[in-house]
This record gives C-alpha cells, sequence and structure tokens, in this order.
C-alpha cells in the first residue's frame, strides 16, 4: 500500500498529480514519490502526441482500409479524390447559391482533417483533463460550426476556384480561436483540406458546365484573335494607301513646282529676248523631237532653190495633204 504512493510517468505522457482530489501539480516523464492510494494519484497526459481528427461522421474503424498498401500496388482507395464516386471520409456542407436571381443554397461534400495535439504547457494540460470531457468530440463540433459560418457565403465556383492553402489557414485560425475562448488546452496545428467537390450525382453536370465554360473560352480567344489579325490587315492596308497616297502627292508637287521654276524662267527669257527666245525654243524642241528620226537632207542645188529639204516620204501621215518635195523648213 505504501508503495502505491510511488508512480512512473513514461516519456510519452505527463501525469496530473491529485492530492485528496485537488491537483496540485503537473508531473514530467520520470518517476515521482506521492502520497499512496487513495490520497494521492496521478492522472496521465499526453506528452506532445500527434492526432488527426476527420471531420465526417463515418468511424475511423471504416474510414480505414483493411488491407495494406503496397508500393508497387495499387493505390489506396482512400486516395481517390474522383468526383463521381463517394468516399467515407467525405461529409455533405450547405453552401450558399444563386439561381434564376434568387438567393438559394446547394450541398458540397468535402474531406476536412485536422491535426492536433494537447498544448506543451502546464495550463494547458490541466485544461484538457478538467475543462473537456471529450476533446475529439469537442475539437469535430466547434470546427462544424466554423465550417457552417465560414461556408455560408459562399458558392461552388468560387469554393473550388480559390486557393485551399488559404482557406485552410482562415479555417485553422478560426477554430483555434475559438478553442482557446473554451480553455481546452487543445494546440491546433494545421487544418487540411484533402477535397471540395460537388456530391457524386452533380458530378456529371459539373463536368458538362466546365467544359462547355471551356469551350466558350477558348471560342471567345480564338475570335479575339481573328478580330485582332483583321485588324491589324486593315491597318496595315490604310497605313499603305495612305503612304502610297502622299508619296504621290509629294512627287505631283514637286513635278509642280519645277515645271512653275521652268515656266518662270522660261517667261523671263521671253521678256527679255522676245523672238529670239521664241525661235531658239523652237529649234530646241525641233531637235528634241528628231533626235531619234532618220532624216534625209537634199542638197538645195538639185532643185535650185537656197532653202534645205527635209525628206518627208517617210511619213505617210505628213505627206497626205502635201507633195514630200514640197515640205520645207527655215
Amino acid at each position: 500500500w505504501l508503495l502505491s504512493g510511488l508512480t512512473e510517468v513514461p516519456l510519452q505522457q505527463r501525469g496530473i498529480y491529485e492530492r485528496f482530489g485537488r491537483p496540485l501539480a503537473v508531473l514530467s516523464p520520470g518517476l515521482h514519490v506521492g502520497l499512496p492510494w487513495p490520497f494521492g494519484r496521478v492522472r496521465p497526459v499526453e506528452n506532445g502526441t500527434v492526432h488527426e481528427l476527420r471531420l465526417s461522421d463515418e468511424p475511423e474503424s471504416q474510414a480505414q482500409s483493411t488491407e495494406p498498401d503496397s508500393a508497387e500496388g495499387p493505390a489506396p482507395q482512400s486516395s481517390w479524390r474522383l468526383w463521381d464516386s463517394s468516399h467515407l471520409t467525405d461529409q455533405s456542407q450547405v453552401i450558399a447559391s444563386k439561381a434564376n436571381d434568387r438567393q438559394s443554397f446547394q450541398i458540397v461534400n468535402m474531406d476536412i482533417r485536422l491535426i492536433w495535439r494537447v498544448g506543451l504547457r502546464n495550463e494547458d494540460a490541466l485544461n484538457s483533463q478538467y475543462q473537456a470531457e471529450d476533446l475529439p468530440v469537442l475539437i469535430r463540433s466547434i470546427a462544424r460550426q466554423v465550417l457552417v459560418v465560414q461556408f455560408a457565403s459562399k458558392q461552388l465556383d468560387v469554393l473550388l476556384n480559390e486557393q485551399r492553402a488559404s482557406l485552410a489557414t482562415a479555417l485553422n485560425r478560426q477554430i483555434q480561436q475559438r478553442l482557446a475562448t473554451l480553455h481546452t488546452g487543445v494546440e491546433l496545428l494545421s487544418t487540411r483540406i484533402e477535397a471540395i467537390h460537388p456530391p457524386a450525382g452533380a458530378a456529371d453536370a459539373w463536368h458538362g458546365v466546365q467544359a462547355a465554360q471551356i469551350a466558350a473560352s477558348a471560342r471567345v480567344a480564338r475570335e479575339k484573335g481573328y478580330a485582332a489579325t483583321v485588324t491589324r490587315e486593315a491597318q496595315q492596308k490604310a497605313e499603305t494607301r495612305v503612304n502610297d497616297a502622299q508619296s504621290f502627292a509629294a512627287e505631283d508637287l514637286a513635278r509642280a513646282k519645277a515645271e512653275a521654276i521652268h515656266f518662270a524662267a522660261d517667261e523671263q527669257a521671253w521678256k527679255q529676248a522676245g523672238a529670239a527666245f521664241l525661235l531658239e525654243r523652237r529649234y530646241h524642241i525641233l531637235g528634241q523631237s528628231l533626235a531619234h528620226t532618220p532624216l534625209l537632207i537634199l542638197d538645195d542645188r538639185l532643185q535650185g532653190t537656197r532653202e534645205p529639204v527635209l525628206d518627208l516620204r517617210q511619213y505617210p501621215a505628213l505627206s497626205d495633204s502635201t507633195a514630200p518635195q514640197k515640205a520645207s523648213t527655215k
């Protein structure tokens, strides 16, 4: 009976020493001496043991596979995340919805797991023993309350597109705040979201909606690309026409300016030289016209005249009205 006051606390546990039913101290792993039973007793408390808690209603024994998994074999069923099949670890959650401009609700399946342990402080060990009767039931109840509040204003497309890491961090923070408010002594290490998807019956319809959305996005992108191509081609043609018109206008303007300069020079020369300028210009034009024309000049002594004679017999158009031998110029 005296030896009942000698207590050994294992390495993976701590002990709360009670004297006459009143907790006095938290004992670390090792050998401790106290009053014999029933005047003194030691309650075992976990020392950093990590637990995983599923929020589904299925018992842990049913959720676990009975057959061991091998590295070379197929993936275990617990890792299947196809939407068209139900899972034992899933739980149903009501979320917000909007159909035909009216507020409604939808049901989604999700697999959320909590990683927790009893806090390492002495105060956490005391609270875990005297503030709650069943810690897993309490944690699951608080977590479900947080999920109802968190998902009450979120729709399905928002949940499926939202980053799971940020959502899990927000859930972990809110659940930990409620556990701390109740002084449960529980330390929530992490909240892991394994899957969020519609119910198995709505998976095919949701896949069709996603496929239609992807096809519509692809068509919109293709039409935008075609519109951009047509626009660029039209802009290129318009710029080409504008550049051609500007170049033609510049050439015409330069040609007109050159003609104006020549005209001004001719006018000034005519004013200064008079008839001599006109005769010189006439000879110049005649020389340019006959530069590449075969020409035969006959000696004026053949006819007894002093004027040179131009043989226009090669030009029928010019010799129709007058005889070639009569055509002459000074």
